[in-house]
This record gives C-alpha cells, sequence and structure tokens, in this order.
C-alpha cells in the first residue's frame, strides 16, 4: 500500500514568502528571515516534501526564486518540489539544478500541453505534478477550473481538464481549492470524490491542497482513500514544533505516514 505523504508550501513571490487567502497574497519575508525565525532545517524533518512554488503574477521564472530555491536546498535536504512560470524545458531544468526533485505545472498543461508532454518524456512522470486551481459554483455545484494564478475561468470543464491531465502522463495529480485556500476551516474532501469520478481510475496520486490549519483537518483528508498527500502552506499555523507533533498525532491516529 502506498504511503500517504505530508508536504509543507512555501510560497513565492519576487523576492519574498508570501501567505494567500483565496489567492489573495500578503508578504511575510524574504528567505533570511525565513531561516532566522523558522527554523526550517528542524521543520522539514516532520514533512515528507517541501514544496516552493512561485505566484509571482507575471508567470516567468524570476533569478530571486531560483536563488531562494537553492539557499534553502542547502539547508533542506527533503524531497523538493518547485514550480511556477515554467515557460520552457530550460526552465525546468533550471528548477531541477536548484534542488528540485519534482517540478508543478499548471496552466501550463493548457497553454502548452506540448511542453507538458515533453517534461514528461524528458525527466519522467514521477517529477512532474500537474495542478488544478479549483472553485466551486454557488449556482450550479459545479467545480470550475481556473488558471494564470486564479484570474481566468478554463475553457475546459472539470472532466476535460482531469482528462487532459491523465493523457499528458502527469505524475501526480494536486487539487488546491481557491475557495478554501488560506482559510484554515479545512479541506474540500467534496472536490477529491469528483475528481475521481472524472478520472475513473485510482492509479495516479492525488495530492489536496488548500484549507489545512490544524490537525483535525489533516487527518480527515489523509484519511480519506483517495487522498494521497495533502499540502498545507500555513505557515503560521505550522510553527516550531507544530508540525513534529502533528505528524505523531497522525501516525498514533492511524494514518499510514512513514515513520521517521
Amino acid at each position: 500500500m502506498r504511503k500517504k505523504r505530508l508536504i509543507f508550501a512555501l510560497l513565492h513571490q519576487d523576492g519574498y514568502f508570501v501567505l494567500s487567502r483565496n489567492f489573495r497574497l500578503q508578504k511575510v519575508g524574504d528567505v533570511n528571515w525565513l531561516i532566522d525565525n523558522y527554523n526550517l532545517a528542524e521543520v522539514v524533518k516532520s514533512i515528507d516534501e517541501l514544496a516552493i512554488i512561485s505566484v509571482s503574477r507575471n508567470r516567468i521564472i524570476h533569478e530571486t526564486y531560483l536563488r531562494d530555491c537553492e539557499i534553502i536546498s542547502k539547508v533542506c535536504f527533503t524531497p523538493k518540489i518547485f514550480g511556477g512560470g515554467i515557460a520552457s524545458v530550460e526552465d525546468a531544468k533550471r528548477l531541477f539544478d536548484s534542488g528540485a526533485d519534482k517540478i508543478i505545472v499548471n496552466s501550463l498543461c493548457f497553454s502548452n500541453s506540448a511542453l507538458v508532454s515533453d517534461l514528461v518524456r524528458l525527466f519522467g512522470s514521477q517529477a512532474v505534478v500537474g495542478c488544478l486551481d479549483v472553485l466551486k459554483d454557488k449556482v450550479s455545484g459545479e467545480y470550475k477550473v481556473f488558471v494564470k494564478n486564479g484570474s481566468e475561468v478554463s475553457t475546459l470543464n472539470l472532466r476535460e481538464c482531469v482528462a487532459k491531465l491523465d493523457e499528458l502522463g502527469v505524475g501526480e495529480i494536486m487539487i488546491q481549492s481557491i475557495s478554501q485556500d488560506g482559510t484554515g476551516f479545512g479541506l474540500d474532501l467534496a472536490v477529491v470524490d469528483a475528481v475521481v469520478a472524472e478520472k475513473n481510475t485510482g492509479s495516479r496520486p492525488i495530492v489536496l491542497a488548500g484549507g489545512a490549519g490544524y490537525h483535525a483537518h489533516l487527518a480527515e483528508a489523509l484519511a480519506h482513500p483517495n487522498v494521497n498527500a495533502v499540502l498545507t502552506a500555513n505557515i503560521l499555523n505550522f510553527i516550531g514544533d507544530s508540525l513534529s507533533t502533528t505528524r505523531r498525532d497522525l501516525i498514533d491516529s492511524g494514518i499510514g505516514l512513514a515513520k521517521f
């Protein structure tokens, strides 16, 4: 049986790390603040993977982002996921050279699917994570997929977007709830059921993101049979020894996380 995973995410915008709530961003501090105040080298010992995601609104790979990824990679040896703004094979190579074990592609899956296919072919499906940003329509109850940092509704519906990711051969599908993002109110498990229904297969791992604020939220999501990993970017809620305590409590409650 595949082990469940706990992923911690840092969101990076133009040289600073930020908090996100419903995709609205708030600056927190730079990489020096992060290392000096967050004891990141210890924090990552309690997670399975660390994601550093560029959420810059101009959607290009910034030199400051690469620099900060490299700095963090030198003190954090847990597997890492980088992404945001990839527009070429060279961009992806630079992310891997900066310490990434996996890369995240989002809008690129729909704007340049041929490039995503090339990335899967060159680096392997296990190294490419396809991400969907979703929002539940209050009237129809259907999930809509957004692109370009949540600023534009995709012309494809959820079924077509999931089919596209399957077609491209990405190794994992990450589902990010825009409405739950940064709220700390819990994750949207209904969207997982919707995606699984559209996928009609349980072979590709699903990473759920958006809304995790406390241990109980993570436990509920990881207990879902179709959730393989949970990603939280709530940097202020999971501080100090909170993540190590959370991991221990999750394992004690029967969640199938690796013990280390």
